[in-house]
């Protein structure tokens, strides 16, 4: 230590205070660029996670865009289907209301053809009817002519037997007379 003391002593006190300076100096030189560098280096690293956190957003971003476009895909496709869909039942429905139409129609027509049917019918009955009628009655005509006819030659059957009487009466009273 004595030494060190006269090496000081040697040396002096302004040599001590230029090497000292000239030491501390370096020491701030390095301290300072030891400072810089960790700004530098953290900077670089504040840099990379906001660049890092830049590309995770944006991968986030493409995601939630990719996600939003298989969710628009999905909705174009279901609403494809569902109007699919409807125009199928549509179709459905109105080739169910064109059968229960023909259906309709054909009953109508089955109907029209039964009436007419039944009409030809009550007609035919009618006349046949009305032909009975009229052969009944025309048998009532032949009847009663017949009867009148009966009855003419019973009155003249009886005309003859009364002129017959009479003339046989006369003929008995003109021999009776004679």
């Amino acid at each position: 230590m004595e030494t060190k003391i006269n090496l000081l002593k040697k040396i002096g006190l302004e040599k001590l205070e230029k090497i000292t300076t000239k030491s501390l100096k370096k020491t701030r030189q390095s301290l300072n660029k030891s400072i810089q560098n960790y700004k530098n280096n953290r900077k670089k690293e504040i840099d990379k996670k906001i660049k890092k956190e830049k590309i995770e957003i944006k991968k986030q971003l493409l995601q939630e865009k990719k996600q939003k476009i298989r969710e628009e895909k999905q909705k174009i496709k279901n609403e494809e289907k569902r109007l699919k869909d409807l125009e199928v039942k549509k179709q459905l429905e109105e080739k169910q209301i064109i059968r229960e139409e023909k259906e309709r129609l054909e009953a109508k027509e089955k109907l029209k053809l039964y009436n007419e049917k039944q009409q030809k019918k009550n007609e035919e009955q009618a006349r046949e009817i009305e032909v009975q009628r009229l052969k009944t009655e025309e048998q009532k005509l032949k009847d009663r002519e017949e009867k009148r006819i009966r009855e003419d030659e019973l009155k003249l059957k009886q005309e003859e037997l009364r002129l017959q009487y009479l003339e046989t009466q006369r003929v008995r009273e003109e021999k009776l007379k004679r």
